[in-house]
């Protein structure tokens, strides 16, 4: 399993602390030791001394993917930004200019990403501070009045790489169809219940059709493969599938992160009309 621990350490002078974790008992070699961002070590200064700049360490989506975590490496003065802000006032990546970031802490970022742009930041991309923008580490005196702060150094504008969620979202297809159809008519399937796109659009859904009725389904299946728009819903003409007969769907929907997932609904078409009430 994953064991992780807090300790707090209370220097009694300034300088550089280097630390090691290691692990005893029967069971040790079963462990590792993982340091975060593999750092095993800190520097301990005065409140008024400048401390080196922060540095972007990590931008990762959520579990849901719906925003983006983007990680300090020590505090900053949230570059003069407010708690709110638009997030291209202060980071570089695609759609920044549509997306609203807010400030966790004075380290921590999220960043809500305009989902429905397929240009939109995804894992792989490059993220960085902007160029327009004044990054410095947080003045940590008593009164809040750091000596020459303004000639403090600024954060650099190394790109990161933005991660994916430590654990992927599944895609959960939900088909929202009527199990039987008359002669005449037309059959739609409504996905819009489904979750795991991340709040983004679907990168791809497709559907593979089986018939009860043998080699019969190979013009539905083209009329599928065709289909490149699901809102709203593309109706398959009647036509297409023949009465007394069984057909199962089965639809993959993969997200923006390439995560996908599959479920099916089978639809008969009867030979007889069937009544239908609208409310």
């Amino acid at each position: 399993g994953k064991i992780s621990f807090t300790t707090y350490i209370r220097p009694s002078f300034v300088g550089k602390f280097n630390y090691l974790v290691t692990v005893d008992g029967p069971s040790s070699s079963s462990y590792s030791v993982q340091y975060t961002y593999g750092i095993s070590s800190f520097d301990v200064i005065s409140r008024n001394q400048q401390p080196p700049p922060p540095t972007l360490i990590s931008a990762m989506f959520s579990s849901d993917a719906s925003f983006l975590t983007i990680t300090f490496d020590s505090p900053t003065n949230r570059g003069n930004t407010a708690t709110t802000f638009l997030c291209s006032d202060l980071l570089k990546f695609s759609c920044a200019n549509l997306s609203q970031c807010q400030w966790i802490s004075n380290s921590v970022i999220n960043a809500y990403i305009d989902g429905f742009s397929s240009r939109c930041v995804t894992q792989g991309d490059l993220l960085q501070i902007a160029k327009t923008a004044y990054v410095k580490a947080a003045c940590r005196a008593v009164n809040n009045v750091c000596p020459a702060y303004s000639t403090w150094n600024n954060s650099s504008h190394t790109s990161i790489i933005v991660l994916g969620p430590s654990s992927s979202i599944k895609p959960i297809p939900v088909i929202i169809s009527p199990s039987k159809i008359s002669p005449c008519n037309n059959l739609s399937f409504d996905l819009s219940a489904s979750k795991g796109s991340g709040g983004r659009a679907w990168s791809s859904i497709s559907i593979l059709v089986n018939s009860s009725i043998l080699n019969g389904s190979d013009v539905l299946q083209r009329f599928l493969n065709s289909i490149k728009v699901f809102s709203p819903p593309i109706p398959i003409p009647y036509y297409l599938l023949k009465a007394g007969y069984s057909y199962e769907f089965t639809f993959r929907l993969c997200n923006f992160l390439g995560s996908c997932g599959e479920s099916s609904v089978t639809v008969i078409k009867v030979n007889d009309t069937i009544p239908s009430i609208t409310l």
